[in-house]
């Protein structure tokens, strides 16, 4: 091993408790409670259409709120704003706890839960841009694919251990107490951050990148085109990466549908998801290596072509009896499962990439913002789809939209990102040195 090696193993190491276990910690808890949320509106007297309905409370924050979130960081910091943030949800939950504890069927509890989802979503677009902006200043260039992947591993690894710890918990001690479960794991995550994590970032401190923060985003330009502004490039990319989260955010309504309309019975759509979710948590790690040494474009293309085919295949291998309904269903879930784990960090790398380093928190808050639109504009195509055509075709629609975005992105990446150290997406003629502001 060499001491190049040896000195970014040990500085992804120093993000372990700032940084990874924290993540691991919030994705648990967030993940343990997203569930919890439809079940206590039921509890409260909400229709089954209106339980579902008050979900879009988060889409409308993933939307709105990352650019005022944005700038609020920039003036109070990122680390404050975790550590403020965590407390207020350790509290929200416990106000969580006594809302399923003492459920009653009235107006006044009902607005209650819609304001408990509303601040949620609000703080949880603190801690989404906070360690995303912390960890563009920390990591080197050469080290963000490979450190971003690990932090979209975390989440990835939250988002199923959080429902098994907290399905065991609401066995022993009933459904309120999720609530309690998610405060406490809470807890301990924003005590990581607060005990461990630097005001300013090592790596960025050591390198003297000061950056300043002042002046119009709007001139800023883009790090890897510098004759485009960043806003004009990130808009560019978003285009293509929204497919992406049209994907993330349809296969939980497309596939437990499509499973139903087979006539597979629910432990069966059950377990093939719990065996989706174990195949994305295994593809992370390599996810990342390929990432930095082949560039951002060699993870986008099989993340693509695969959940692509995933979608694209439903209408052929169902109802056509070209497979049987559970290795149909099994298949494109795998699949889809497969190109999703390639692009475990994928999303987050580009929204640094995308960031000049000056007022890069502002920058990686209107990324966010259009992933947001991606997010909202999912159930939209499900659902119309759906309507028009039934649940397989409304896949369909969804495989081809990740087919256009993918050419899209195949032309447009590999001219707007850092050009990797070897591979078929390094550019053939690159000066010595590429232009970059300091990462």
């Amino acid at each position: 091993m060499s001491r190049s090696d040896l000195s970014d193993r040990q500085l992804l190491r120093t993000l372990a408790l700032p940084i990874y276990l924290p993540t691991l910690a919030h994705s648990s808890s967030a993940s343990a409670i997203f569930p919890a949320v439809p079940l206590l509106a039921r509890e409260l007297g909400f229709s089954v259409p209106e339980a579902a309905a008050i979900a879009l409370i988060g889409g409308v924050i993933g939307f709105v709120g990352p650019i005022p979130m944005g700038a609020l960081m920039a003036r109070i910091g990122e680390r404050n704003a975790l550590v403020w943030s965590g407390f207020a949800i350790v509290l929200l939950h416990l106000g969580g706890w006594w809302l399923s504890a003492h459920a009653a069927q009235t107006p006044l509890e009902q607005g209650l839960l819609l304001l408990y989802l509303l601040v949620f979503s609000v703080l949880l677009q603190a801690w989404i841009l906070g360690r995303q902006t912390f960890m563009g200043t920390a990591l080197p260039n050469h080290l963000r694919a490979r450190g971003m992947t690990t932090l979209g591993g975390m989440l990835r690894i939250g988002q199923v251990a959080g429902p098994m710890l907290a399905g065991m918990v609401i066995a022993a001690w009933g459904s309120a107490s999720v609530f309690l479960f998610s405060s406490l794991v809470m807890l301990g995550a924003t005590l990581l951050v607060t005990a461990f994590m630097p005001p300013i970032p090592v790596a960025a401190a050591d390198s003297g990148a000061a950056a300043p923060t002042s002046g119009s985003w709007r001139r800023d330009p883009s790090p890897y085109a510098p004759g485009r502004p960043a806003l004009v490039t990130m808009v560019m990319v978003g285009l293509g990466v929204m497919a992406l989260q049209v994907v993330r955010e349809s296969r939980s309504t497309v596939l437990p549908l499509l499973g139903r309309a087979m006539g597979l019975p629910d432990e069966t759509i059950y377990f093939v998801f719990g065996v989706s979710a174990a195949v994305e948590v295994l593809l992370f790690a390599p996810a990342g290596s390929i990432m930095a040494r082949w560039g951002r474009t060699a993870v986008m293309l099989p993340c693509y072509l695969l959940v692509g085919l995933g979608y694209g295949l439903m209408p052929l291998l169902w109802p056509h009896g070209i497979l049987s309904p559970i290795a149909a269903f099994t298949l494109c879930a795998v699949l889809i499962a497969v190109g999703n784990g390639f692009s475990a960090g994928f999303v987050m790398t580009l929204g640094i990439d995308l960031s000049p380093l000056r007022n890069r928190g502002l920058h990686i808050s209107r990324w966010n913002t259009i992933l947001g639109a991606g997010r909202m504009v999912a159930p939209v195509i499900a659902s119309s789809a759906a309507a028009l055509a039934g649940i397989a075709w409304s896949g369909a629609a969804i495989g081809a939209l990740c087919g256009v975005s993918g050419l899209w992105l195949l032309r447009l990446l590999p001219r707007v990102t850092p050009p990797p150290p070897s591979g078929p997406f390094r550019p053939r003629s690159l000066a010595p040195t590429t232009p970059e502001n300091p990462a």
